[in-house]
């Protein structure tokens, strides 16, 4: 019997609920902070499906700085199979902070790098507006999302499928930093 794998439903969510306040004297003014989207991820390939997800926790060191993850069969999902991806739905990465997989501390200075492999590593630029040695800085304790429901970003093999993600941390706070990283797009 062959296995069949298919996403019942993947649900990506952003909220800002709050509000932005002015005070002068007795009086108050409020600005109303509403943002609520929902990005529900079904199997297939049409606008909001995706047919393949690897998500995994990972870890980039001081001794070995840069983490390279080939979309193109670099990548196995949670069940063991090699992901080939053609098309990349979305990206979320999330810098935890320096630690361990069970216990991470956001850590001013501890950032990561995305993306600037370089043409030579064979760097995924796409996301770049194709430039291949860009780079985006997440943050300790901050976050990357790159969902690209409809249309996707594509993937090169052999020619733009390495995503890079680097430790770009210093100073004696220093010391392993913790990501999770969820991919989702078509085969």
């Amino acid at each position: 019997m062959t296995a069949t794998y298919t996403i019942p439903a993947l649900n990506i969510r952003i909220i800002a609920d709050g509000s932005y306040r002015k005070s002068e004297g007795p009086s108050e003014c409020d600005f109303p902070i509403d943002i609520n989207k929902v990005l529900t991820i079904t199997t297939g390939t049409g606008d909001n499906q995706a047919q393949k997800v690897y998500y995994e926790r990972r870890t980039v060191t001081i001794a070995s700085p840069t983490d390279d993850l080939d979309l193109a069969g670099g990548l196995t999902d949670w069940f063991g199979n090699t992901l080939t991806f053609k098309n990349v739905k979305g990206l979320i990465i999330l810098n935890l902070g320096v630690g361990d997989d069970d216990d991470q501390t956001p850590t001013d200075g501890q950032d990561l790098l995305v993306g600037g492999a370089g043409a030579a590593s064979n760097a995924w630029g796409v996301p770049f507006d194709g430039d291949q040695d860009a780079k985006l800085r997440v943050r300790s304790g901050g976050w990357l999302p790159l969902p690209a429901p409809m249309d996707g970003y594509s993937v090169q093999a052999g020619e733009q499928d390495t995503l890079r993600i680097e430790h770009a941390g210093s100073g004696a706070s220093g010391g392993d930093i913790v990501y999770d990283i969820l991919v989702w797009g078509d085969e």
